[in-house]
């Protein structure tokens, strides 16, 4: 994260922060709106490994890999599918 205030100063920093603070509430809330247990594992699997990648990339240089920016994307996804299906199920 230090590297992020160092690239891209102190507003790249705090948009970078807010686009992960989004990016966990996002995924907490589908965690909340689902009633699938599977979905609720894969989601708070992803939320877990999302942190501790976080917190590994707060402590390496590792920062620059694009892994974070694909994670965000598939966890986004699974969210956005957790919360239709439990939609669709309802709806049945």
């Amino acid at each position: 994260l230090l590297l992020a205030l160092h690239d891209t100063g102190i507003i790249g920093f705090l948009l970078f922060c807010a686009i992960q603070i989004v990016f966990l509430w996002n995924v907490r809330s589908a965690m909340k709106r689902t009633n699938s247990p599977y979905f609720q594992a894969i989601l708070g699997g992803f939320f877990a490994a999302f942190v501790g990648v976080q917190i590994a990339y707060f402590f390496t240089n590792a920062f620059w890999l694009i892994f974070i920016w694909v994670f965000m994307a598939i966890g986004t996804s699974c969210s956005r599918i957790a919360v239709q299906s439990n939609s669709d199920a309802s709806r049945s």
